[in-house]
């Protein structure tokens, strides 16, 4: 039993991205985090997307609530106060910028993860902008070239 409640309190360090024994301030700042970065509502466009980050926040729920109980063994009623408390502290954040963003720098792993991706997406997006705005001009330039030569072979047989 022990075994495997250690590799459950391993499990929940992984998905709050913690290390050792975190104070309950450290797990309370990690699940913040991953809430502002897994909230669902940011992904209210796409619903694979969204059914995705519902999962992701149940696994950060319920390892945010294993290890906080855990941090707070002694008192019970701390724990559950600090619980509803970051709760509704992480939703609120969540919910005062646009998207859930942050204006913070990414620290953590999933922060970076999704930093590098939505990178390369607005890096593709833009080049193939470019590429379709390259392409128009092209196409309009010779469409301008082709009416001004029929102009001229029109005008040449008056």
């Amino acid at each position: 039993m022990a075994m495997e409640n250690k590799m459950n309190i391993e499990r929940c360090l992984e998905i709050l991205e913690l290390q050792g024994e975190p104070r309950p301030a450290d797990i309370r700042q990690a699940y913040k985090d991953l809430v502002n970065v897994w909230h669902p509502d940011r992904f209210l466009h796409n619903p694979r997307l969204r059914a995705k980050a519902e999962r992701k926040l149940k696994d950060i729920n319920t390892a945010y609530n294993t290890l906080i109980s855990r941090a707070n063994l002694g008192n019970d009623h701390a724990a559950v106060a600090a619980g509803a408390n970051a709760h509704q502290e992480a939703h609120r954040a969540a919910r005062s910028t646009p998207q859930g963003r942050t204006s913070r720098p990414a620290a953590g792993k999933t922060e970076q993860a999704v930093a590098y991706g939505t990178r390369a997406v607005l890096t593709v997006c833009y080049s193939l902008y470019k590429a379709f705005n390259h392409a128009l001009a092209d196409l309009a330039a010779r469409t301008e070239k082709e009416a001004s030569k029929e102009e001229r072979r029109h005008n040449e047989t008056r």
